[in-house]
């Protein structure tokens, strides 16, 4: 992430990051900012948020257990409005199974998902500082 803030408004809209190599042995951070914007008339505005990553094999070919390909470790449904000012959401990833914050078993790249007003018209939100880091183990 370089900081640019991106807009989405307009219904749904998803949002896609490029290939990252991963190593499921490690543990990883998926966090970003997001803030809704009022509703042209100045009402509040929601926003429904799906914030996750989408699991791929060594060839760039989707992986999925079952019908479910992406993981929401970011966030699974969560309601913004915007009452609020910039919210963080953030979950980790790690290792291989079946769990929601688990890696999809033969997974070597990820990309980055955001689905932005998942169920709502007219809404606006605004994205910025998405990261995926990898989260490095301190021995003392």
């Amino acid at each position: 992430s370089d900081g640019d803030l991106v807009v989405v408004g307009g219904g749904r809209k998803r949002l896609w990051s490029g290939f990252i190599p991963v190593d499921t042995s490690q543990t990883y951070r998926l966090s970003g900012r997001f803030r809704v914007l009022p509703a042209s008339d100045g009402s509040p505005a929601p926003s429904t948020i799906l914030f996750g990553v989408a699991a791929f094999d060594g060839n760039r070919e989707r992986l999925a257990t079952g019908s479910a390909y992406l993981r929401y470790i970011g966030a699974n449904l969560v309601v913004l409005n915007s009452l609020q000012n910039w919210v963080t959401l953030y979950g980790s990833i790690t290792s291989e199974g079946d769990g929601s914050n688990l890696f999809i078993p033969g997974t070597k790249f990820i990309r980055v998902y955001v689905s932005a007003n998942t169920f709502e018209e007219d809404s606006a939100v605004e994205i910025r500082d998405i990261e995926f880091t990898q989260l490095l183990e301190v021995s003392g």
